[in-house]
Formats: structure tokens, C-alpha cells, sequence
């Protein structure tokens, strides 16, 4: 059994098929400063901030999906971690959306063409 089957990407519940990339950037987010006697300092306020890019090969109907989902406030983003072996669940806005048809695809009547889709997931 693979991990999309068992794991599939969700967005709002809706299950999204296989990105083309999917890369998860986490970050920590920290003030540094530099005290009187010259060493460097670090506040943390925060492990782990997750951001997503991702890119797909998708139909007008999907490329209307994501549109609308970047139109919301607030998205709930539910992905396979291989750190939780398992589903990891994120509040995250979706923003960079992107997309550009592929050329020669709207000749496909069924589908309208087919575009590059390319967005950032940021959690919150």
C-alpha cells in the first residue's frame, strides 16, 4: 500500500491527487541580537513553521480548485510526515499562486487545456 493511498493530500477535506514537486520547508523563527559583551543571542518563538511549495500538471477543473482556494482566509492542510509517521494538520493560507497553460494542451475539449499550477502553502 503506498503512502498517497493511505495518506492522500487534503485541502478543506478535499482529496488532492499527486503533486508534480512537494517540498516542505521548516523554519524557525527567532530574534538573534548581539549583547553588550559581543556574543550572539537568540530568542525563539516558534519551532517549526511550516511553508509547502508545490507544483502540478492540472486540468481547468482542478486550476478553478485551487483558484478558489486561494481566495479563503484559512485553509486546514492535511499531508503524510514522515517525521509523525503520519498525517500532519496545518492551519495555512494559501498565497504565489501561479499558473500557465501548457502549450498545445487546449486543443483537449475534455479538459479545457491543461496548466502548470504552482503555489506556496504558509502556516499560520
Amino acid at each position: 500500500m503506498s503512502i498517497k493511498s493511505t495518506y492522500p493530500t487534503m485541502i478543506n477535506n478535499v482529496v488532492i491527487f499527486s503533486a508534480d514537486s512537494w517540498s516542505v520547508d521548516s523554519k524557525v523563527i527567532e530574534t538573534e541580537f548581539t549583547t553588550e559583551a559581543g556574543t550572539d543571542t537568540s530568542i525563539v518563538q516558534r519551532y517549526g513553521k511550516t511553508t509547502i511549495s508545490a507544483k502540478y500538471t492540472a486540468s481547468a477543473k482542478w486550476l478553478k480548485t485551487f483558484a478558489e482556494f486561494s481566495k479563503l482566509a484559512s485553509l486546514t492542510v492535511k499531508y503524510y510526515d514522515p517525521e509523525l509517521e503520519g498525517y500532519a494538520e496545518k492551519n495555512m493560507r494559501l498565497r504565489n499562486f501561479k499558473h500557465t497553460l501548457i502549450p498545445g494542451s487546449d486543443s483537449i475539449n475534455e479538459s479545457m487545456g491543461l496548466y502548470t499550477v504552482s503555489f506556496d502553502l504558509i502556516e499560520f
